[in-house]
């Protein structure tokens, strides 16, 4: 239904990208089921806006039923948006359309503070994981991981965080950032 109607917008109506959110109802997007979405607006050389979604029964802890003080979207939507990115990234899809075009909100979420956890940190991919085999995962790309994360596009829509978004602008660079939203 998302790509049918990404159809219509496009074709009929004009539009210049979609959006879409972070997880479809807690699915993550590197599932096959959602690729003809993204092969789709790359057909198109048109973007995807990705807005982060996390809401209050998004626990802090497992011992609990829900977020408190509303950290899930103070904290929890940059944790989303990193993690759809890495979802992104190690599921191999920018190798598969090298020209897509998607833009993260909020600058990226947590992913240009962390650049030294995700690339450096990642290098050893598995090494830390006991119960998954990943050491086939970062072979499998053709570039080194950091260089996809830098493939995205981000938005400055940072609350007027002046240090947020010189941190982004340094990892995205001017050419892959956006005015607000």
């Amino acid at each position: 239904a998302a790509v049918e109607e990404t159809h219509r917008a496009m074709r009929d109506l004009g539009a210049k990208g979609i959006q879409i959110f972070t997880n479809a109802s807690g699915k993550p997007l590197d599932l096959p089921e959602f690729a003809p979405l993204f092969d789709a607006m790359a057909d198109y050389d048109m973007p995807i806006w990705v807005h982060p979604t996390r809401g209050m029964e998004f626990s802090d802890y497992a011992s609990e039923d829900e977020s408190l003080y509303e950290i899930w979207w103070t904290l929890g939507w940059p944790y989303e948006t990193g993690v759809f990115m890495a979802r992104m990234v190690f599921s191999g899809l920018f190798d598969r359309l090298p020209d897509i075009k998607i833009i993260t909100h909020h600058m990226g979420g947590m992913i240009p503070f962390f650049d030294g956890r995700i690339g450096p940190g990642m290098d050893v991919l598995g090494g830390r994981t006991t119960d998954e085999d990943y050491s086939e995962v970062l072979s499998s790309l053709k570039r080194p991981h950091l260089d996809y994360f830098k493939m995205f596009y981000a938005d400055t829509a940072m609350f007027g965080s002046r240090a947020g978004t010189v941190c982004g602008l340094d990892f995205f660079g001017v050419d892959k950032t956006v005015f607000a939203s």
